[in-house]
């Protein structure tokens, strides 16, 4: 008797298993299917686009950009090191959670 319970908890596992599996892999074919191809400025995809945008706009913050502020804004090169506030010309926003 608990030879046959077992086995048949077994046999519904089984069965349970390759019914998510089977799931799973029609959701990964829909999320394919609807998957948007995005070229950024530095980074380029296929996936969601909204995320990759994002993920293109985080790489701005290391390159001279016009529209966001970047480590290039902070750099002195006189001392070789990253500043903000007024030692670093004043320019930056107040309370920017910046290096000081």
């Amino acid at each position: 008797m608990l030879r046959t319970l077992s086995l048949s908890l077994l046999l519904a596992a089984l069965v349970m298993s390759a019914m998510l599996v089977e799931q799973n892999n029609k959701a990964l074919a829909a999320e394919t299917a609807n998957a948007q191809r995005f070229d950024g400025r530095y980074c380029s995809g296929t996936g969601d686009a909204a995320w990759l945008k994002l993920i293109d706009e985080s790489f701005a913050f290391f390159n001279a950009d016009p529209n966001l502020p970047n480590l290039t804004m902070h750099y002195d090169a006189g001392r070789n090191t990253l500043e903000e506030g007024a030692r670093g010309g004043a320019w930056g926003i107040q309370n920017s959670y910046g290096f000081s």
